[in-house]
């Protein structure tokens, strides 16, 4: 970083300690998409080191970076043994972090008073999926062709408990100053219009306590927003 200003750490005085009222620039930055291409081990950010790009970020004038903590060792804990990230996310970000990678990252955007949000998905976990198949939305039948779903577990079974667990570990584990849900919908993403709801096990116990019903076994087939007939208010 010889050829390039030396930034001062903080970047900006007056920013550690500042209340999250006061402060007006945060971004969404996974430093699994910003890693520089053709490096395995996420060293290399554009021509930085790590340290030098959370310098060169603190000097632009980030003051909260809600991001992911990268694909490998953060979203592992021993509460999930493996990344979330599905397949096709994999062979876009190829490469594991080195081992203090979240720790390095943290520790340096701290340095300049920057507050990191750790980002999670709400409830797709296609390697937790795998672990408990049985935590999986069951859409409801709507009369329509929809792909299994693998990804999406629904918060009314275990997931529920599970997920405030992991990120309190998670919160702990990095030092995290909080956590923010990313790609927040409900449903499998199996068919759009999405479908309109879940038919597990849980959500027929809640239905059941609070209705006496069970879930309804089917629904009419949802219409698409370019059908004449879609309602002109919702």
């Amino acid at each position: 970083m010889s050829d390039r200003k030396t930034i001062p750490i903080p970047a900006n005085p007056e920013l550690p300690g500042m209340p999250v009222t006061r402060r007006v620039c945060s971004a969404e930055f996974h430093l699994s998409i910003l890693q520089t291409a053709g490096r395995s081990d996420y060293s290399d950010f554009c021509g930085m080191t790590l340290e030098e790009f959370v310098d060169f970020t603190a000097d632009l004038g980030m003051e909260i970076w809600y991001g992911g903590l990268g694909p490998g060792t953060g979203p592992s804990s021993a509460l999930l043994h493996s990344t979330h990230l599905d397949v096709a996310q994999m062979r876009a970000v190829p490469g594991q972090p080195q081992a203090d990678f979240e720790a390095r990252y943290v520790e340096r955007s701290h340095r300049h008073g920057i507050l990191v949000i750790g980002s999670y998905k709400m409830n797709a976990w296609p390697a937790l999926a795998k672990l408990h198949p049985d935590w999986l939305i069951q859409d409801i039948d709507d009369g329509r062709e929809v792909k299994p779903n693998e990804h999406f577990v629904c918060y009314n079974s275990p997931f529920g408990e599970w997920l405030g667990d992991y990120l309190a570990e998670q919160v702990e584990r990095f030092d995290l100053d909080g956590v923010w849900f990313d790609d927040s919908q409900y449903g499998s993403k199996g068919a759009w219009p999405w479908p309109a709801g879940c038919v597990c096990p849980a959500c027929n116990r809640i239905r059941s306590r609070i209705s006496m019903r069970s879930c309804p076994s089917g629904l009419q087939t949802p219409m698409k927003p370019s059908s004449p007939a879609w309602p002109g208010t919702v």
